[in-house]
C-alpha cells in the first residue's frame, strides 16, 4: 500500500523498462489516468516520447479533489461503491471489501496528497476519456488543455466506470487512436 503517487509512478515506469526505440502507448483509468500523466512527463524529460498517452476519468492536477480517505469505513465504501464498476458479489461480502479496504485508502490518500511541481506540457498526442455522466472529469475536463500540446477529447455513455458498460466502443476509439498515431520505427 503506497500513498505516494511519485513513488507509484516511478514504480511503474521502473516496471515498464520501456525502450527508445520501441513504440507504445500509455493507458490510464481513475488514478491510473494521473499516473499515466505524471509518467509521460517524466518519460518525455529523458526524451522518450510515447504513441499516444490517453488519459481517462481523472480531473486535470490543478483542480483540487474531494478529500474522502479520512472518512469512516462505511461512508467510504459508500464512496466507492457509488462510483460503479463494482461486481454485486464483492459489494454484498463485508469481509472481502474490508480486505480491500486499506488498499482503496492507499490509492486515495496518494492522490488527496498528490501536488504537482513539475509544470511541463506533455508533448505527446494526449487524449483525453470521460463518461458522460461523470459529472466532475466532464467539467472539468477542458483543466488538461493546460498540460498537453496536442490534446482531444473524447466522451462515451456512462459515469466513472464506462469502461465496463461501453467495453466494445472504448476498445474502437483506442485502436482508431493508435491508426491515427501510427507507430514510427527508427
Amino acid at each position: 500500500a503506497i500513498e505516494d503517487l511519485e513513488e507509484l509512478t516511478d514504480l511503474y515506469k521502473q516496471e515498464l523498462n520501456l525502450r527508445p526505440d520501441r513504440p507504445f502507448v500509455l493507458f490510464g483509468h481513475s488514478m491510473g489516468g494521473m499516473i499515466t500523466f505524471r509518467l509521460a512527463q517524466k518519460l518525455e524529460r529523458e526524451g522518450i516520447f510515447p504513441q499516444a498517452v490517453i488519459i481517462s476519468a481523472i480531473q486535470p492536477p490543478h483542480i483540487q479533489r474531494k478529500k474522502v480517505s479520512h472518512l469512516p469505513d462505511d461512508q467510504f465504501l459508500d464512496h466507492i461503491i457509488q462510483l460503479g464498476g463494482m461486481p454485486a458479489e464483492l459489494v454484498e461480502n463485508k469481509e472481502v471489501m474490508s480486505f480491500f479496504l486499506p488498499s482503496f485508502r492507499s490509492d486515495y490518500r496518494a492522490l488527496e496528497q498528490f501536488e504537482l511541481y513539475d509544470l511541463a506540457q506533455i508533448q505527446s498526442p494526449v487524449h483525453v476519456f470521460n463518461g458522460l455522466d461523470d459529472k466532475k472529469c466532464i467539467r472539468d475536463a477542458e483543466g488538461w488543455k493546460k498540460w498537453a500540446k496536442d490534446i482531444k477529447f473524447h466522451q462515451f455513455d456512462g459515469g466513472h466506470m464506462f469502461l465496463l458498460s461501453q467495453t466494445e466502443e472504448v476498445a474502437e476509439r483506442i485502436f482508431a487512436i493508435l491508426n491515427q498515431h501510427p507507430i514510427i520505427q527508427p
